[in-house]
Order: structure tokens, then sequence, then C-alpha cells
């Protein structure tokens, strides 16, 4: 990655008259990274990636309002928000796609 300063030195190099090659050999970085400095393209690097959306996006809302009830100093002594929260899950993902009906008891879960 080419420091502000390294491109500042390869420009006054170039207006003194170097040549790439030897703007090149004497800075120690290739002759293309000596044109695209020249250019002003400038190699702002890797920043941070986005994060990528994921299958519970959906759902995290609710496994959220579901994990509250394992807190410790809760009602329940397992740890459990609930005996299957797998299967709830499926119930409501496979609800929220049309392929699956919800009963009154599941929809209340």
């Amino acid at each position: 990655m080419l420091t502000k300063q390294l491109q500042v030195e390869i420009g006054v190099l170039q207006r003194q008259g170097k040549g790439i090659r030897e703007i090149a050999r004497e800075m120690g970085v290739a002759r293309n990274t000596v044109r695209a400095a020249l250019r002003g393209q400038r190699d702002e690097g890797y920043g941070p990636r986005a994060p990528r959306p994921t299958k519970l996006d959906e759902h995290k809302d609710y496994l959220r309002d579901r994990g509250g009830a394992s807190r410790p100093g809760t009602a329940r002594r397992d740890g459990l928000a609930s005996r299957d929260p797998c299967s709830r899950l499926c119930r409501r993902h496979y609800a929220a796609q049309g392929v699956l009906e919800l009963d009154s008891a599941a929809a209340a879960d």
C-alpha cells in the first residue's frame, strides 16, 4: 500500500525529470506502482466488510425475546426459554414462508 508520503516523493522525483524506471528503482517499488501514483490512483486498501445477511436475520428479534427467559434470575431453572426452541423456530419460519399454517397454540409461543 502506498503511503501519502511515498506518493508525494514519487511526484517530486518525476518533476525533477526522473523516469519511471529510475523512480521505481530508487523508491523500491514496482514500475506499475509508480505509474499508478503518477496517475493519481490511490490505494485505499481494504476496509471492514459489510455484514452478510444470514438465514436467522428475520428471526433475531424472536430469538432475543425467547432468550430473555433464559437469563439468570428468571423463573426457569433449566436455563432454556422453551422445551424445543429449534422446532418452534422452524414452525415460525415455514409459517412466514406460507408453507405451514400455525395453529393457535404454536402462534401463542
